[in-house]
C-alpha cells in the first residue's frame, strides 16, 4: 500500500532526527517516542495481514475458500489503513525534543604558530601529513621527531588550515604532555564538543556519552606532545571510522609511542638543513647579523642551534632584543 510505504518513509526521517537531537543531549519527547514505536507496531501487522492475504491466495488457488475468514481479515485490512493514516496525520510533528539545541562543535579553532618562513624541509612534511589525512586507509597518523622540531608548529597550521573548510564536522585538539591522564583527556575532548559533564554522574556515563557522540561524527582528533600510550578504549574514542574518514593524528617524541598506539603511518619530522637555519635566524635577529664582523660569530650561534626552529626562532629573537 502506498500509504504504508509513506508512513515507513516518515518513521525512519523522523528516527533520523531524533538521533541527531539524542547526539546534542537534547531529550526527546515522549509523544516522539510514542509515536516512533506505534508506527514500528502498525508496519509489522500490515506486514502480518498482507502475508495473511498471501496465504488465503494460496489456498483459494487449491479451490478451497473460507468466506468468513476472508471477510475477517478484509476488515482488520481496512481498521488498519485507518490506523495508518492517522500516524501519518500525527507524524507532523512542531519539535522532537525538548530545551533549546545546544550550538554545533566548531570545525576547527584558529590557533597562533609561528610562520614557516622558507622552510623547504617543513613545507615536505606538511604536504606528506595532509597527504595522509585524505588517505582512506590512514585512521590513526603518528607525527614524531626531536623537541623543538617543529612537530606542534606543523599541526597548528593543519588545523588552521581547516578552519573553515568541509573536511571534518569537528577538529579537536588536546595537548597532552606528560600528564597524559584520561580524565583530563576526556573533559577537555567532551568540552570542545559542547558536552557538559554533570558533576552527578560517573566516570563510566561520561565515557559513554563521550563515544555516543564521537560514533557518529567525522571528527580529527589531535593529540599534541604525547609522551605514553593514550588507551583510546579507556578515554571512550572510537577506532577511526574509514566509512566517516575519521582521523587521530599524534605528535611525540617517542617513535614507540606511534607503534603502542597502532598508528598507520609514521611520520618524521627533520631538523632545518643548514642553509634553512641561517635563513630563519637572519629573519628574526635582522640584518645586522650580515655584517663582516658579526656574520661568522652569529653563523656559529646558528650552528649551534642544531637546526631546530624553535632553538632558532627563541635565540634570533633574543638577539633582536638586544640590538634594540
Amino acid at each position: 500500500m502506498r500509504e504504508t510505504e509513506a508512513l515507513k518513509c516518515k518513521r525512519k526521517d523522523i528516527g533520523s532526527n531524533v538521533q541527531e537531537s539524542t547526539r546534542k543531549r537534547q531529550k526527546v519527547l515522549h509523544q516522539v517516542e510514542n509515536w516512533l514505536v506505534a508506527a514500528a507496531n502498525t508496519e509489522a501487522e500490515v506486514d502480518l495481514i498482507k502475508s495473511e492475504f498471501d496465504e488465503r491466495r494460496t489456498i483459494m488457488n487449491g479451490h478451497c475458500t473460507d468466506y468468513f475468514s476472508r471477510y475477517m481479515l478484509g476488515k482488520r485490512a481496512i481498521k488498519k489503513l485507518d490506523e495508518v493514516k492517522d500516524l501519518i496525520e500525527k507524524g507532523t510533528l512542531d519539535r522532537l525534543s525538548a530545551g533549546p539545541s545546544s550550538p554545533p562543535p566548531p570545525k576547527a579553532a584558529e590557533m597562533p604558530m609561528i610562520l614557516m618562513r622558507g622552510q623547504r624541509t617543513s613545507e615536505q612534511t606538511l604536504k606528506k601529513i595532509q597527504h595522509y589525512l585524505h588517505d582512506e586507509e590512514t585512521g590513526i597518523l603518528c607525527v614524531y621527531g626531536i623537541g623543538g622540531v617543529g612537530k606542534t608548529t606543523l599541526m597548528r597550521s593543519i588545523n588552521n588550515r581547516l578552519v573553515g573548510s568541509h573536511d571534518f564536522e569537528a577538529v579537536i585538539w588536546v595537548t597532552v604532555s606528560k600528564d597524559g591522564n584520561s580524565g583530563r583527556i576526556q573533559k577537555e575532548i567532551g568540552k570542545k564538543l559542547g558536552l557538559n559533564f554533570r558533576n552527578n554522574e560517573t566516570e563510566e556515563e561520561k565515557c559513554m556519552e563521550l563515544f555516543a557522540v564521537l560514533k557518529n561524527m567525522r571528527y580529527m582528533l589531535i593529540f599534541d606532545d604525547i609522551w605514553q600510550e593514550i588507551c583510546l578504549e579507556e578515554v571512550r574514542i572510537p577506532k577511526p571510522n574509514k566509512q566517516k574518514r575519521c582521523k587521530i593524528v599524534i605528535t611525540t617524541r617517542i617513535i614507540q609511542v606511534g607503534n603502542v598506539m597502532e598508528a598507520d603511518v609514521q611520520i618524521r619530522v627533520s631538523t632545518l638543513t643548514r642553509k634553512e637555519g641561517w635563513d630563519l635566524f637572519c629573519y628574526k635577529a635582522g640584518d645586522v647579523v650580515l655584517l663582516p664582523d658579526i656574520r661568522a660569530l652569529a653563523e656559529d650561534v646558528a650552528d649551534e642551534c642544531s637546526g631546530l626552529p624553535l632553538a632558532i626562532t627563541t635565540v634570533g629573537r633574543a638577539k633582536c632584543e638586544e640590538r634594540t
